[in-house]
């Protein structure tokens, strides 16, 4: 998927001071390098407006109260506005498309038991090429994995800096020549692509596999759910194995960059995308009405 490849790098700041890459320490990322012990939310700009910002926020609070990390008291929603404004002002960017990666980092100390739960805030730009989702015109190719199994546990719903199970699937998927990888659980059940959720449509009904099950915690997941809802479309959060990925009608692979990315064929079942089209459309509707939101708030303020 394209959201794994490299983009034009814009800018970074850390605990709120706009900072050339080359002039960060080490010493500041200690624990995020040595035990990947950090989160992050990685984000879509368009227009000035970060999408879904919110839930994004929610999800990253969340996260840190699982893992036991103290938030940063900067931690805010018009901080991380201005932040970002900020960084992409600085570089003439502000009304580009950018993906931003928000990350908080448990401050260094200690070995695998911290010395404390404080942490510092690292916020990245760089430059998307598409303002709007646009659906891929042919289906991507994807692999599955059976070395890379998924556990599903109180860690697996999180995006944590320790992603060795994504690197190796996409290696993989490399490997295949493929696009992509479908990760699996220890159940056999699919739960996630190399970076995005899973949907699957069938019989006019939309599945995705449900959070028990290991898979990330997804906003654009969460984005499309509620657009099956307003569209009064069936959506079931049920547990996907190969058999019922065969007789598949439409497979997508979802997350906040790409939008919704459709897949060609599942072993011999060649796919469509007539529904991925429509949620497409209703989702760059959706992005329409938060701008919209966004300014009106901004406004009031």
């Amino acid at each position: 998927m394209s959201s794994n490849k490299s983009n034009k790098f814009i800018a970074c700041s850390f605990d709120g001071k706009i900072t050339p890459y080359e002039s960060l320490q080490a010493y500041w990322f200690e624990r995020a390098f040595r035990y990947g012990d950090a989160c992050f939310e990685t984000m879509k700009m368009s227009k000035g407006v970060i999408h879904f910002l919110e839930d994004h926020l929610r999800r990253l609070s969340y996260t840190l109260k699982k893992l036991q990390i103290s938030p940063p008291k900067k931690l805010q929603k018009q901080y991380i506005i201005d932040q970002v404004h900020q960084l992409s002002e600085s570089q003439g960017a502000l009304y580009k498309p950018c993906r931003i990666r928000l990350q908080v980092i448990r401050k260094a100390g200690g070995y695998y038991e911290p010395e404390n739960n404080s942490s510092h805030i690292f916020i990245e730009l760089s430059q998307l090429d598409h303002e709007e989702y646009s659906l891929n015109h042919d289906g991507i190719k994807v692999v599955e994995s059976n070395e890379m199994v998924k556990s599903a546990t109180m860690l697996s719903g999180l995006k944590s800096a320790n992603a060795l199970l994504y690197i190796m699937a996409a290696i993989h998927a490399r490997r295949m020549k493929a696009d992509d990888c479908l990760i699996k659980n220890s159940e056999g059940h699919y739960t996630d692509g190399i970076s995005s959720n899973i949907f699957v449509v069938k019989t006019h009904q939309v599945y995705t596999p449900p959070l028990s099950d290991g898979c990330i915690s997804g906003i654009m997941r969460k984005q499309i759910i509620k657009i099956a809802q307003d569209e009064k479309i069936t959506v079931k959060e049920e547990s996907l194995n190969r058999s019922f990925l065969k007789k598949a009608d439409e497979i997508w692979l979802v997350n906040s960059i790409n939008g919704i990315v459709w897949i060609d064929s599942f072993y011999s079942n060649t796919l469509r995308k007539t529904y991925a089209r429509l949620f497409n459309d209703k989702l760059n509707e959706w992005v329409d009405r938060y701008r919209i939101d966004s300014s009106k708030n901004t406004e009031s303020q």
